[in-house]
């Protein structure tokens, strides 16, 4: 009886001071999560739908209740109705565009032809040499969307046509082992054999023809029965084998005398020539700006007196500045004496 007495008493002690630490523990404190404001919005204009699934999960059904019974004006700048009513008409047409299964698979075989077109464009520089670089690219992006989207409207967005797609298909899906370039035969029955462009290749690079222009080349193979292939075949297939000839420079002819008027700076030639045995002397007078014969004469010989009685003729009839005339002067006073 002692003993049962005795553990009640500590059992009593025990609670006591269990009570005694309870009260001045510190109790754990609450953590409440922040929401953006965008999300209430959302709820309280009814948009659920624009929100994921697993978020919209997560919200408490007290918060959703309180959001959606909140007055806008509790918001600055709420009063923008316009801005909820534009941001209303693009969810729905995004809604509307997130419905349409065909719409999606439009828009998809669009991203592909803006991104193989994109990917093209930085490759090179110029757009025509981009599209025949990238043409094999081009051909396999082009057959996927060609069942969605059709093959006109695929080429026609990226601006060209169907001729030129076929033939693009042709010359990289599909190949020919008896071709040089690896073109069907059959498509292209003009096409040169292999002997035939290996040979071409070897007269266009061979040293012995290195100062030949392609004509003369091309002329010489004909003649010499070597190859029986036109000219324009030859600049064709020079082109495709990427194979450039040398191009002689012509020396700059020396720029002479010129003047800038006329009669400003005269010329004087002779030019001697025979007829019949005879020996005689063509005189000519000509202005170097326009090229004109001022004078002219024949003289069975050369003669001063006869080519200053010439000057004097040009002179007196053309009236040359005074630079002209001077030098003229001075020239006829050396012939006359």
């Amino acid at each position: 009886m002692l003993s049962h007495i005795r553990e009640s008493a500590e059992n009593k002690e025990f609670v006591k001071e269990k009570l005694v630490m309870n009260k001045f523990a510190v109790l754990p404190s609450m953590k409440r999560n922040s929401y953006d404001t965008a999300l209430k919005h959302l709820i309280r204009l009814g948009l659920t739908d624009a929100i994921p699934a697993e978020l919209y999960a997560s919200l408490s059904t007290s918060n959703i209740s309180r959001w959606k019974n909140e007055d806008e004006s509790k918001y600055f700048g709420s009063g923008l109705n316009s801005l909820n009513q534009a941001a209303n008409e693009k969810y729905d047409l995004f809604y509307k565009m997130a419905q349409s299964e065909r719409l999606q698979r439009n828009l998809e075989c669009y991203f592909k032809l803006v991104k193989i077109f994109q990917s093209a464009i930085a490759l090179s520089s110029t757009c025509q040499k981009i599209l025949y670089d990238s043409r094999s690219d081009i051909v396999d992006v082009i057959q996927e969307v060609k069942p969605i989207l059709g093959l006109k409207k695929a080429v026609s967005f990226l601006g060209f046509s169907t001729t030129t797609f076929h033939n693009w298909m042709l010359e990289t899906k599909v190949k020919c082992v008896h071709s040089y370039f690896e073109v069907c035969n059959r498509i292209r029955p003009n096409q040169l054999t292999k002997f035939e462009v290996n040979t071409l290749r070897d007269l266009l690079t061979s040293v012995e023809y290195k100062c030949w222009p392609i004509s003369s080349i091309a002329f010489h193979a004909q003649r010499e029965k070597i190859l029986s292939v036109g000219l324009s075949t030859f600049y064709k297939y020079a082109k495709l084998l990427g194979i450039s000839r040398p191009r002689l420079k012509k020396p700059k002819h020396k720029i002479g005398i010129r003047a800038s008027a006329p009669n400003e700076k005269w010329h004087i030639d002779i030019t001697k020539f025979k007829i019949i045995g005879k020996e005689y002397s063509i005189y000519i007078i000509m202005d170097n700006f326009s090229r004109y014969i001022l004078n002219w004469g024949v003289h069975h010989s050369v003669s001063g007196e006869f080519m200053r009685d010439l000057l004097k003729e040009a002179i007196s009839r053309f009236e040359p500045t005074t630079s002209c005339s001077q030098s003229r002067i001075l020239l006829i006073y050396i012939l006359s004496n």
